[in-house]
C-alpha cells in the first residue's frame, strides 16, 4: 500500500510521494525564498507559503540617518534601492531618481553641482546555510571566514550592504546617510515557466500568491515584516521573481471581502509581465 501523499527533506533532495512510487527533486526548488524589511530571509513552501526556515542577519534592508533641516527629502526604497525626492524648488512632488543607492555607491566619490559629496561603501558577505535546517554554517567576507561544520546540503547566498552618504560643504555637516542590504540575485533564465503571481501588502508582511493561468489563490501567509523581495532558486543562485505592492486595506479587501462567501477564489484580471528598464547616471 502506497503511503499518502508527502513531502520531506533528504539531504540535499525533497522525496514526494504521489500515491504511485516516489521521485525527487532538488529541494531548493521546492522553495520559495521571501525577504522582508526587518532583515528576514524566509525559506517557504511553494506549494503553501509555510516557513521552513528564516536566516535573521540583524540589521533591517533599508536604514537612513538624514537631517530635517534640509530640503528636498530623500526617500529610498527598500525593495529595490531606487531613489525619491520630496519638497525641491517648485513644488515638484515626489520625484523618482534615475539611479538607485547601489548605483549612486558605484559612481562615488563625486560632487554635485550644488556642493554636495557623495561617499559610498560597498562591503559583500556570504553566509553558507545548512538548506534543511536553515542554521549557518559559516560566514565569508574579504578579510574573516569561520570555521565550517560539516554538512551534506549547503545554501551559499551573498548578501550586500551599501552604504551611501551625503555631505554638505556650505553648511559644513552632514546631510544623508542611508545603508541598503540586497541578495545577490539575477532574474530567471528566459525559457522559465514560472506561473505564480505575488501580491504583497506595502504595510505589512501579507503575501497572496496566485495560479497566473487560472487566476486560482494558491495561498496566503503573512510574514509579519513587509516584503521587499521574492526569489526562486536556479542553477545555484537566487532569481528575482516580479511581485506587485498593494495598499493594506485594497489587498485585505480583495483578498476577504470580495467573494460571495467572503473570501475570493479566484482573480480574474491580467496579471503584471516582467519588465526591465536600466537607468543611468547622469
Amino acid at each position: 500500500m502506497s503511503p499518502p501523499a508527502s513531502e520531506w527533506g533528504v539531504g540535499s533532495l525533497a522525496v514526494t510521494y504521489d500515491g504511485g512510487g516516489c521521485s525527487t527533486v532538488s529541494l531548493p526548488e521546492t522553495l520559495l525564498f521571501v525577504s522582508t524589511l526587518d532583515g528576514s530571509l524566509h525559506a517557504v513552501s511553494k506549494r503553501t507559503g509555510s516557513i521552513k526556515w528564516t536566516l535573521k542577519e540583524g540589521n533591517p534592508v533599508l536604514l537612513v540617518l538624514m537631517s530635517l533641516s534640509f530640503r528636498p527629502a530623500f526617500l529610498p526604497d527598500p525593495n529595490d534601492g531606487s531613489l525619491y525626492t520630496l519638497g525641491r524648488k517648485n513644488n515638484e512632488g515626489l520625484t523618482k531618481l534615475p539611479f538607485t543607492i547601489p548605483e549612486l555607491v558605484q559612481a562615488s566619490p563625486c560632487r554635485s553641482s550644488d556642493g554636495i559629496l557623495y561617499m559610498g561603501k560597498k562591503q559583500d558577505v556570504w553566509y553558507v546555510i545548512d538548506l534543511v535546517t536553515g542554521e549557518k554554517q559559516q560566514t565569508l567576507t574579504s578579510s574573516f571566514a569561520e570555521s565550517l561544520c560539516p554538512s551534506t546540503s549547503l545554501l551559499y547566498l551573498g548578501r550586500t550592504e551599501y552604504t551611501i552618504t551625503m555631505y554638505d560643504t556650505k553648511n559644513k555637516e552632514l546631510r544623508w546617510n542611508a545603508t541598503y542590504y540586497d541578495y545577490a540575485s539575477t532574474l530567471p533564465d528566459e525559457d522559465t515557466e514560472y506561473k505564480m503571481s505575488h501580491f504583497v501588502s506595502n504595510g505589512d508582511g501579507m503575501v497572496v500568491t496566485v495560479d497566473s493561468d487560472s487566476g486560482d489563490v494558491l495561498w496566503i501567509q503573512n510574514y509579519a515584516s513587509p516584503v521587499v523581495a521574492l526569489y526562486i532558486w536556479q542553477r545555484e543562485g537566487l532569481r528575482k521573481v516580479i511581485h506587485t505592492n498593494v495598499g493594506v486595506e485594497t489587498l485585505r479587501y480583495l483578498t476577504f471581502m470580495s467573494g460571495e462567501v467572503g473570501r475570493i477564489t479566484k482573480w480574474k484580471y491580467p496579471f503584471p509581465k516582467e519588465t526591465k528598464t536600466k537607468s543611468k547616471l547622469m
